[in-house]
């Protein structure tokens, strides 16, 4: 059988919460010594650097994002290259005290609803802090494997400047010590990114 591939090359800018009911393995309910099985449920969360208290900085805008490939460890995807460097990339962030939302624009709003199924963003601002994270509910297959794949977006902004990471990690049905066709995707993605915000 022919893997399919995450597709992670030509990246547009994009960037946890996704279980799905367990492959042949286990009845979909959370991971405990019943169901060894069942991959672990991790909380989707908003910005975790810094004190609680600090006020959002404001990260609204429009920006003009360069990303660059940092690491890969999923095997299936054969098209990556550490330190490819793709400009140019819109991304719109929305804001609403600490809540906010985003979207990608133009080519990578595209890209992230063929790989992800979904262009919808969602974290929040501490400080100069934020993440955001598009639960992509688009659901793949390999054998008795079946996943989602999420990307998280972390990173802070200085003045007009975003910088951080943005990782793609496949959320998947089983723990793969439990079911081998899901070993190839307990993996992930990472890109660099920095972007210009649009004067205002």
């Amino acid at each position: 059988m022919t893997r399919p591939l995450l597709s992670f090359r030509a990246l547009s800018f994009g960037v946890w919460l996704a279980a799905l009911a367990a492959a042949g393995c286990g009845d979909g309910s959370a991971k405990d010594s019943e169901h060894p099985c069942l991959p672990p449920v991790e909380a989707a969360g908003g910005a975790d650097d810094g004190p609680s208290d600090l006020p959002p900085a404001d990260v609204s805008g429009d920006y003009t994002v360069t990303l660059t490939n940092l690491s890969n460890t999923c095997v299936t995807e054969t098209d990556w290259t550490d330190g490819a460097v793709s400009p140019d990339n819109r991304y719109d962030i929305r804001q609403d005290g600490a809540t906010i939302t985003a979207q990608g624009q133009g080519n990578a709003a595209v890209y992230f609803v063929v790989l992800l199924g979904s262009n919808d963003f969602s974290g929040s601002v501490k400080g100069d802090a934020f993440r955001l994270t598009d639960v992509g509910p688009n659901v793949k297959t390999d054998g008795s494997c079946s996943y989602t794949i999420d990307a998280i977006v972390s990173g802070s902004i200085d003045g007009d400047t975003i910088s951080g990471t943005i990782t793609y990690r496949p959320v998947l049905s089983a723990d793969p010590s439990c079911n081998p066709d899901c070993a190839p995707y307990a993996c992930e993605a990472v890109q660099a990114y920095v972007g210009t915000r649009a004067p205002r």
